[in-house]
């Protein structure tokens, strides 16, 4: 068991690691798109700070992971000290429905580079309780690099790894928001949505790094306040810009880079024709296959069907991974699952305007009906798991 020494604020020690705990007011966004994605899972925001790029050479100096306190709001408090609204134009391009609600901000900061382990050790037994995290350039950059630096303590086969929505990627992949930004820094998207007044922090990534060489040396209590407010003001903005995927093309972008389900994430959608396989690419009959990893407590299941008309289902526990296939039918210019067939109890789904008579419309033409195929995928894995629970 920890124990912590408090020392001033919301900052605690404890074994190497200082450790910060601090709540705020704030309007909490979350579009409608994306709640049909992670509507019952533990939802996190998260960023961290390295003394470098690479994971082989360079160290984990501090995690920030942001999660939702649970109260409605705190009593006798405003909404942080820039305050935590949007400005004028970032209401106007992204704001919807806000309740307002407290935010907490853990921070998880190595005193020294060789206090490492212990600030990691703390930041995934953190990550672990949640199902996804809000990050961005995750996919490339924060999940990898702890989970490389994780590995070097074994730490990695100690906790479960959430399922990552990469706010970056989507709007790099699929939107058009490229074609009108220099650059798509998070500072240039936050700036262009109007939220260049809710930021108290000056410095960048770069500044952070010698900032911590600063603090190794000095142990200046007003570095490591500049170094952890860089860091939380990172997550609480990530926070705030989360509206920005309205912007793209969502359920296009969940097919193609995955999303979870209960404990399951996504990985793969691939349709098969005649024997040769195309992503996302749908010829007459054929099949589709939908592939991903157990994110926690992997379970083992096969289900094989002889005749070809309802699909297989397999569950590795040993690798953590799943996947599962369903036939598809061609009628005229439609490709369509059969739900009568391979998922009985698919109410929900009836109501789609590309349902018809127990049979869903997944391309019509050229054209993909992503949310459909997503939804569909999301309720037959459900599905399986409530059998297997």
């Amino acid at each position: 068991m920890l124990t912590y020494v408090y020392l001033h604020g919301s900052l605690w020690y404890t074994n190497g690691m200082i450790y910060v705990n601090e709540k705020y007011n704030t309007e909490v966004e979350f579009p409608r798109i994306l709640a049909q994605y992670f509507e019952g899972l533990k939802i996190g925001v998260f960023d961290i700070e390295t003394t470098g790029l690479s994971p082989d050479y360079c160290a984990f100096i501090l995690g920030g992971l942001g999660t939702a306190d649970g109260r409605e709001r705190l009593p006798g408090a405003g909404t942080g000290a820039a305050g935590d609204g949007y400005a004028q134009a970032g209401a106007d391009a992204c704001k919807e429905t806000a309740p307002e609600g407290v935010m907490k901000i853990e921070q998880f900061f190595a005193e020294s580079r060789y206090e490492e382990e212990a600030a990691l050790d703390r930041c995934m037994e953190a990550l672990s309780g949640l199902d996804a995290v809000i990050t961005y350039n995750g996919t490339r950059f924060d999940m990898p690099f702890v989970k490389a630096r994780a590995a070097r303590y074994g730490l990695d086969s100690m906790y479960d790894t959430p399922h990552n929505l990469d706010l970056y990627h989507i709007i790099n992949k699929f939107s058009e928001l490229r074609k009108v930004l220099p650059n798509l820094k998070q500072k240039t998207v936050e700036n262009f949505f109007g939220l260049w007044n809710t930021r108290t922090d000056e410095i960048d990534g770069g500044e952070s790094v010698a900032l911590y060489e600063r603090w190794e040396r000095r142990g200046e209590r007003d570095v490591l306040e500049k170094i952890l407010l860089h860091n939380s003001d990172d997550v609480r903005q990530l926070t705030r810009l989360t509206p920005i995927v309205k912007k793209a093309d969502v359920h296009r972008a969940m097919s193609n880079i995955g999303f979870p389900v209960k404990s399951l994430s996504v990985k793969g959608i691939r349709f098969e024709i005649g024997g040769s396989a195309a992503d996302l690419s749908i010829g007459s009959g054929g099949r589709l296959t939908v592939s991903g990893v157990q994110r926690k407590r992997p379970l083992s299941y096969y289900s094989y069907d002889a005749d070809g008309r309802k699909g297989d289902i397999a569950f590795d526990d040993r690798r953590a991974e799943f996947s599962f296939t369903v036939p598809l039918r061609r009628v005229g210019d439609l490709t369509v699952i059969d739900l009568d067939r391979v998922l009985p109890d698919h109410a929900e789904l009836s109501e789609s305007p590309f349902y018809e008579s127990g049979f869903l419309v997944v391309k019509q033409g050229e054209e993909y009906k992503y949310a459909e195929i997503n939804h569909f995928i999301r309720l037959f894995l459900t599905k399986v798991l409530e059998e297997l629970a």
